[in-house]
């Protein structure tokens, strides 16, 4: 089991960051995503594996000043 935007989600052998994003639905493009408080680049995320247990955060881009 892990956790992804606070919400428990099963876990399988093989699960990568894009699968989890994927799974969520909601990701808005830009978005700051942290695997276990490191941040995962854009180019990385279907290629980072997450292992059972970890946290994934998600963090919308916003703007304004």
């Amino acid at each position: 089991m892990i956790k992804a935007k606070g919400k428990p989600m099963p876990w399988r052998d093989g699960l990568t960051v894009q699968d989890v994003l994927d799974g969520l639905g909601d990701t808005p493009p830009g978005a700051i995503v942290l695997l276990d408080g490191t941040p995962v680049p854009l180019l990385k995320r279907a290629a980072t594996s997450v292992p059972d247990g970890a946290e994934v955060a998600v963090y919308p881009m916003m703007a304004g000043g």
